[in-house]
């Protein structure tokens, strides 16, 4: 089906820094499979939403080497594992990952095509050939993927490093399937850090009760991107900026100012005096985006109109047209108290056990009617 990409998801993920100033991006056309120029990788939309970040990460490109994989080998939801690994062993134990704990909890198979007609052994997919996947009876947690991220390949852009410096961080790109390199490694208990890390974990399971949906959102709440090239561990973000430092951006800053209200924009804003505006889409792609073509030029979409409320009222020729269609007998009453009232209560004597006694019944449950 080829690639969905927009110029404004792209610059979505320059404005989200999951893509650094120093890449370039270029959106693919009309090809089914990637048509690469010299100096280009393939990287997929539906991974910078699952964790996923250029530079990538020293644990990612090792992952990588290891196995000897290319990132189109890893659906979406494989990468959505790889960051929820990262973010455990970074924000809860204070490490960062390692291949032999990944490989202590989690398994590799591989996607093969599907079908009755093709023949025993059946070869693997060339795009999402790589699973990622629990071990039976791994100690960790329990991930739930996405449906959502079944078209995860229609997803694909290429990118490439600007300048001498390498701010990508990928193997060269190659279409191959992957050759199932070091897929069956497990180091089992013959690790020691592996092993004193399952003792805590499982410490920390029964003490604060911990689960999967936590770790999730860790990375979500911080805005972290784990499998992103990072000069700090998770653990050792906290706080704001301002806080550790209140002589920095406050000093540098100075007082804020308060906007007046205008006909452009009602409500007031806060403005810093000295923050300024990155480029846009343009300057990155090579074209501006293009406008909407259903908008007139003379309307600008942040004006609202502004209008009288609805009168809550009921006139005397809605009243005469419910009379007329049978659905109301008579007016209402001159006296007749708000909507809003409670409803009023009524005796009524009813014979019981040979005697005559009072019973308090509430009215039935109908509509107040009120004249206005």
């Amino acid at each position: 089906m080829g690639s969905n990409v927009s110029e404004y998801e792209i610059d979505w993920l320059y404005r989200s820094r999951r893509i650094p100033e120093g890449v370039t991006c270029r959106l693919a056309g009309d090809e089914i499979e990637p048509v690469l120029e010299p100096g280009e990788h393939v990287v997929f939309l539906a991974h910078f939403e699952r964790g996923f970040g250029l530079p990538v990460s020293s644990f990612f490109r090792s992952f990588l080497d290891f196995y000897k994989l290319q990132p189109h080998h890893l659906p979406g939801n494989a990468v959505f594992y790889l960051s929820c690994y990262a973010t455990f062993m970074e924000a809860y134990i204070g490490i960062h990952p390692t291949r032999e704990t990944f490989a202590r909890f989690f398994a590799l198979r591989i996607n093969s095509v599907q079908g009755l007609e093709i023949p025993k052994p059946k070869p693997p997919v060339q795009c999402g050939s790589c699973i990622i996947g629990s071990r039976q009876q791994s100690p960790f947690f329990k991930f739930s993927g996405l449906e959502s991220c079944r078209l995860w390949q229609g997803t694909f852009f290429y990118v490439k490093n600007n300048g001498a410096a390498d701010l990508i961080d990928l193997p060269p790109f190659d279409p191959a399937p992957p050759t199932r390199t070091n897929w069956g490694y497990n180091p089992k208990e013959s690790h020691n850090e592996t092993n004193r890390i399952i003792r805590f974990m499982k410490q920390r399971m029964k003490d604060t009760n911990i689960c999967s949906d936590d770790i999730i959102r860790t990375f979500i709440s911080r805005r972290v991107l784990p499998l992103q090239r990072r000069a700090h561990k998770m653990c050792e973000m906290y706080g704001p900026a301002k806080d550790r430092f209140p002589g920095i951006l406050s000093d540098r800053r100075g007082p804020c100012r308060k906007r007046g209200l205008d006909k452009f924009d009602p409500d007031p804003v806060i403005r810093w005096q000295d923050l300024k505006m990155g480029r846009t889409a343009a300057s990155r792609l090579g074209r501006s985006p293009p406008e909407p073509s259903d908008v007139p030029a003379n309307i600008n979409p942040q004006v609202h109109e502004h209008v009288a409320p609805l009168q809550a009222e009921a006139g005397q020729e809605f009243v005469d047209k419910l009379m007329a269609q049978g659905k109301k007998n008579k007016t209402p009453a001159s006296d007749a108290g708000s909507s809003q009232a409670a409803p009023t209560k009524r005796f009524r004597t009813e014979p019981l056990a040979g005697k005559v006694v009072a019973v308090r019944r509430h009215k039935g449950k109908q509509m107040p009617t009120s004249s206005g």
